[in-house]
Order: structure tokens, then C-alpha cells, then sequence
């Protein structure tokens, strides 16, 4: 009798130990290639067994991977087979990647996948729809910041080109149609490295030289007025922007001469422009105007942050901060500020994510270095730019070589995705209707980046 009752119990254990997950095992769909944006042709599978390796019914798998791939569902309880399957989608960065299939609590889990998506592990997924050739005789031989287009300034579906320090004007595009770009005019007689838009009046700036154009008609800008910044001792201009009344100019740095980080200029009068004040810091590469403060990419210095409260009488420093490199251009969205980094006695070109919630104690979020194969190293030059532009929740940095795509959609992990290649020096990027204009030591690309998914 006691040995019945002890079978019996035996018995009901081992019935219950049945029901009891205690293995996950791989049964299919592992060291799949596929396309970026396709789908998985076969189906990520596992079995879930008891310690008896019966399957297990009803067991929640929990299936993961990394952004920019995918899995279509995230849970899947066990058939009565013990099967739970996923599928995956392939993002739009190559390379190899790994899906996890977790059942909490047992020991072999989680079970890995490893997939690779194929093609370039640099290429983001694009296509050129339009180009068009600038004569060589317009573009910028001989300047030290380049052989190449500068940063492209957008009006509707106008762009502006400058042909910098060395050219001898401002290129004018027609991008009615971005499949047939058609250049419009080419306004000759003055330098141009930076350009900025007000109201109906384009503002330039080179070296010494403050410019402003009336372009009521786009297409066929006129001088009205201009202004010798400070002769003298050499002014070296770079950027230009404009907010109300007044312009905001950088210059100067280590190789630029004394000229302030940021100056302003009386614009009133576009036709009059007049000299306002400077900073006491000098060395400025790029400037973003965004409510009462200028933000400063300053070359080692870093970030500067000015108060332009009273902009002509005095520009007093709000915030600085480091930004661990050679920072040239910055672009500047809400409370966060994105510099990017350029080469300086080193080949590596990288991104710095700084908050200005409180734009007097800028915060130093990250850095990312981009792969050194995608901009193809770099003159070592202090003051070399690229162009730089963002639109979205991507970021778009010109190159040696193309323009490399940074998603920015989590400023605290900013992923460089990869490189959009129109195989030429990369001077000027900007966003036009989804698209992006791409002016280059060829000329000029419009590529529309193909959407991809990054998530479900």
C-alpha cells in the first residue's frame, strides 16, 4: 500500500514536471543574410521543453534585438509543440547583428541568432535623382578651406551656393524640379563663404567682406550694400547669421588672425550695414542664433555661448564648454546643440551632443567618433569644415568622400549609421522636401534617401 502511494506520487511529480519549462532550444532560422528594409525568409524559431524534453505549452518567449533591425513580435507564447517563432526585419545599416529568445528563469536561455544584413557595411540606402555641373571656373581653386562648394542655403526652391574664400560669387540654383536642377544665375564680383537669409536680403560674409543682396527675385540677386569688417588686421570671416536688426559674424583663430568669435553688424538698413561690437574671445567657426543666445563652435575652445540681449553694445560670454576636439560646425534643435568635430593633428572626425537647457552651464552629453573609413581621413588642417545640416531625427555630415547619416533620434546615443556616397569632397548639405541637396567638388546632387523602418 505505502509502496502504491509512493508511485502514485512519483507519478503526479512527474506529470507536473511536464508543465515546468526548463530548456529553450533553437530549432530554426538561425545565420540568415537579407537586404536592408527586407524581411527574414525564414522564421526565427524555438521549442520550449520540460526536464523530461516534453514540450510546454503557453510560455511567454520574449525575442529582442537592436535598433535599426527589428523583430515583428516581441512575445510569443508556445503552441502545443512548444513552438514559438518571430520574424526579423533587416535594418538600414549592414552587418552582422544578433536576435535574443528569452525565456525568464531558464538556465539556457537566452537562446542567440546571429544575421547579417548585406551590402556596404558604410552605405545608407539611397539614390541620386538629380546633378548638376557647376563649371570649375566658378568653384573655389586654391582656397585653404578647400576645393569644394561651401554650406548651401535654402529659399523655398531656390538654393545659394557660395564659391568661397577664392571664387568670386554666389551660385544660384533653380530646384523646381529636383530630378533636373538647373542653375539660375551666378552672382560674380564678390567672395563668398557663408551665407544667410532675412527676409527678402541674402547676407554674405568672407575674409573681410560683409555683403548684402536683395533677392525679392531669387533668381536674380542684386549687391545693395556691403562693409569692410576690419581690414586692418584681417577680419577672416567664416559664418554668418542673422536674427532681427542684426547680423552676428565669426572669425578669427589660430590661423585667422585677432578678429572676435562673434561680431555684430547693424542691418537696419540692408543697404547700410554698419559695424557693431565683438566679442572678447576670438576664434569662431560657426554660429546658430536661437532666442537670446549665440551658440559658437570655437574651434579647441569648444562651445561658446554668448548673451545677445544688447547685441550692438556689448556681447558678453553666457556658458562655455569643451567638446572634445577641433569644433567647426554646429547646428542647434531645442535645448540640445549637436558640434560637429573636425581633424586637427589627428584623422578623427567626431560628434558632440551638448545640453542647453541652461544655456549659461552647457552639459556635455556624449561624443561620437565617426568610422575613419567613411570620411576618408582629413588635410589636418585647423580650420577645415564640412557641411553639416539636420532634418529629422538624422543628422547629415559632409565628408572627404560623402556625406555620413548620424540618427539623433535619443541624443544621449547618437548611432552613426553610415555614408551616402556622391564620391566627391563634400562641401554643403541641406534638406529640401525630404530630399538632400549635396554640393560637392563636382557640382551639385539632389539623393533622396530611400525610408526605411528603424523600428517596429
Amino acid at each position: 500500500m505505502r509502496y502504491l502511494k509512493f508511485s502514485m506520487m512519483a507519478l503526479l511529480l512527474g506529470l507536473i514536471g511536464c508543465d515546468i519549462p526548463s530548456q529553450i532550444v533553437k530549432i530554426g532560422g538561425d545565420s540568415q543574410v537579407g537586404a536592408p528594409g527586407t524581411e527574414c525568409e525564414e522564421p526565427l524559431m524555438v521549442r520550449v521543453l520540460s526536464a523530461q524534453k516534453t514540450p510546454v505549452e503557453n510560455v511567454s518567449v520574449f525575442f529582442s534585438t537592436s535598433p535599426p533591425h527589428s523583430v515583428g513580435d516581441e512575445v510569443v507564447l508556445t503552441d502545443a509543440n512548444g513552438i514559438a517563432f518571430t520574424s526579423v526585419h533587416f535594418g538600414d545599416r549592414a552587418g552582422g547583428f544578433v536576435v535574443e529568445a528569452d525565456v525568464p528563469n531558464i538556465p539556457s536561455s537566452p537562446i542567440i541568432f546571429t544575421l547579417s544584413t548585406n551590402g556596404d557595411a558604410s552605405e545608407v540606402e539611397s539614390r541620386e535623382i538629380g546633378n548638376l555641373d557647376i563649371p570649375l571656373s566658378l568653384v573655389n581653386i586654391g582656397d585653404i578651406f578647400g576645393e569644394y562648394l561651401h554650406e548651401i542655403t535654402v529659399l523655398d526652391k531656390t538654393i545659394f551656393i557660395p564659391a568661397g574664400s577664392f571664387g568670386s560669387g554666389v551660385v544660384v540654383v533653380d530646384m523646381q524640379d529636383p530630378a533636373m536642377p538647373r542653375m539660375a544665375n551666378f552672382v560674380s564680383g564678390l567672395n563668398s563663404r557663408d551665407l544667410t537669409i532675412a527676409g527678402s536680403h541674402l547676407f554674405s560674409v568672407s575674409g573681410n567682406d560683409f555683403n548684402t543682396l536683395d533677392i525679392t527675385n531669387p533668381h536674380a540677386p542684386v549687391l545693395v550694400g556691403s562693409l569692410d569688417l576690419n581690414s586692418g588686421s584681417g577680419a577672416a570671416a567664416t559664418t554668418v547669421a542673422v536674427s532681427g536688426a542684426v547680423a552676428f559674424v565669426t572669425g578669427g583663430g589660430k590661423y585667422l588672425g585677432s578678429y572676435g568669435a562673434l561680431n555684430s553688424v547693424d542691418v537696419s538698413d540692408p543697404a547700410i550695414p554698419k559695424v557693431g561690437v565683438r566679442s572678447d574671445e576670438t576664434g569662431g567657426a560657426d554660429v546658430v542664433v536661437q532666442g537670446q543666445f549665440a551658440y559658437v563652435a570655437a574651434y579647441e575652445e569648444g562651445l561658446f555661448v554668448f548673451n545677445i540681449s544688447d547685441p550692438l553694445v556689448s556681447l558678453p560670454m553666457a556658458g562655455r564648454i569643451g567638446t572634445g576636439g577641433n569644433a567647426t560646425r554646429l547646428r542647434v534643435d531645442g535645448g540640445t546643440v549637436y558640434v560637429l568635430n573636425v581633424p586637427q593633428n589627428t584623422n578623427i572626425v567626431s560628434v558632440a551632443v551638448i545640453d542647453v537647457t541652461d544655456p549659461a552651464s552647457p552639459q556635455l552629453v556624449t561624443v561620437v567618433s565617426i568610422p575613419t573609413h567613411w570620411h576618408f581621413g582629413g588635410y589636418g588642417y585647423g580650420g577645415t569644415h564640412f557641411g553639416m545640416t539636420l532634418a529629422g531625427s538624422r543628422l547629415y555630415v559632409g565628408g572627404y568622400d560623402g556625406v555620413v547619416v548620424i540618427d539623433v533620434s535619443d541624443p544621449q546615443l547618437i548611432d552613426p549609421m553610415g555614408r551616402i556616397d556622391p564620391s566627391a569632397y563634400v562641401g554643403g548639405v541641406a534638406e529640401l522636401d525630404g530630399k538632400l541637396a549635396v554640393a560637392h567638388k563636382r557640382g551639385l546632387s539632389v539623393i533622396e534617401i530611400v525610408p526605411i523602418s528603424k523600428s517596429k
